[in-house]
């Protein structure tokens, strides 16, 4: 006897509106500051119904290939992003 699995496509933009985001910004020394670096991204996340629950910047002449962030933002931002509950992390980049 042959079983059959269902599978349920999951509506996106229903599971975007429960999620709580953490922003991060990575300031390369070559981009200009006209506003501060986190307005729009959590403009764009708001508006795409997440919950922006944290946010954390760091300035870099190039970002690191394996984790953009530096190995001890790397561990910063995964401490804060689980205190602050964060179901995911976006970056500006």
């Amino acid at each position: 006897m042959r079983s059959t699995t269902i599978v349920t496509e999951i509506d996106r933009s229903e599971s975007v509106a429960e999620e709580a985001a953490f922003l991060v910004s990575v300031i390369l020394s070559d981009r200009r500051l006209e506003t501060p670096p986190l307005d729009e991204l959590e403009g764009l996340a708001e508006a795409a119904g997440c919950r922006v629950v944290g946010h954390m910047m760091q300035r870099r002449s190039k970002p690191l290939a394996a984790t953009y962030l530096g190995s001890g933002k790397v561990d910063e931002l995964v401490m804060l992003a689980k205190a602050a509950e964060a179901d995911v992390i976006v970056f500006d980049n």
